[in-house]
């Protein structure tokens, strides 16, 4: 784990399987997913794992965001990946990984995030919304800040679907307050649109709304919603 400022990312030490008594990050990956027994090949949970993260690390050698060896035979050896910039350019080299100093631009984003597990129960775009939001916080305070849509589309590529939605669960858990034109209709549309145009809606971080563990947050907030739109 890197944790000190400045440090840079070095070769993966952990295995990407666990074995036996032996950690490995298969160990943090929540899945419903169920041991293959039908059929002549047995596919038990951890190989099921073991093949996603690898999945997974092949996208993000594609898209330049880590550095895997050269291979040896016929496979990469994936589990032996190293970090590079997260905020890497389109095209050109990417170099590596460093922890931000104090004075780098940079945001925080709540441990809470992933051990009350609503890394697991968001949907990708809620979860979008949430770091753009923390973003926002952490540039701004605990001011609401506004999310024009063309930013909102060309740098985070939040469709208008996408951020409706997004934003509207964020919403109904109390991670975000999300402040719309006063002007706007329950339908999107906007009076008087064509004389001033429409405000972008303002977006507030709620970070404490995190410290909640996820899974009983979630299906409580939707049942109550799912209440409210019956007796409506």
């Amino acid at each position: 784990m890197r944790l000190t400022a400045g440090q840079p990312a070095t070769r993966n030490e952990l295995p990407l399987k666990a074995e036996n008594d032996h950690p490995g990050w298969t160990d943090y990956i929540a899945t419903d997913a169920q041991d293959a027994t039908e059929g002549r090949i047995f596919v038990d949970v951890p190989t099921k794992k073991a093949r996603q993260l690898q999945s997974s690390l092949t996208r993000l050698h594609k898209q330049n965001l880590i550095s895997v060896p050269p291979a040896k035979g016929r496979h990469r050896r994936y589990e032996d990946f190293v970090l590079k910039r997260e905020d890497a350019r389109p095209v050109g080299d990417n170099g590596g990984y460093w922890v931000p100093e104090q004075d780098s631009d940079y945001f925080t984003v709540p441990a809470s995030l992933f051990t009350n597990g609503w890394i697991h129960v968001l949907e990708d775009s809620e979860l979008v919304l949430l770091l753009i939001a923390a973003r926002m916080r952490g540039k701004h305070g605990d001011a609401p800040q506004p999310l024009a849509s063309g930013p909102r589309k060309l740098h985070y590529g939040l469709s208008r679907d996408s951020f409706e939605a997004g934003h509207r669960v964020l919403d109904y858990l109390g991670i975000l307050d999300v402040i719309s034109d006063y002007q706007r209709s329950a339908d999107g549309k906007v009076d008087g649109f064509s004389d001033r145009g429409a405000q972008p809606h303002l977006l507030r971080f709620h970070p404490e709304a995190l410290d909640r563990p996820a899974f009983p947050a979630i299906i409580d907030t939707l049942a109550e919603q799912i209440a409210k739109s019956e007796g409506s």
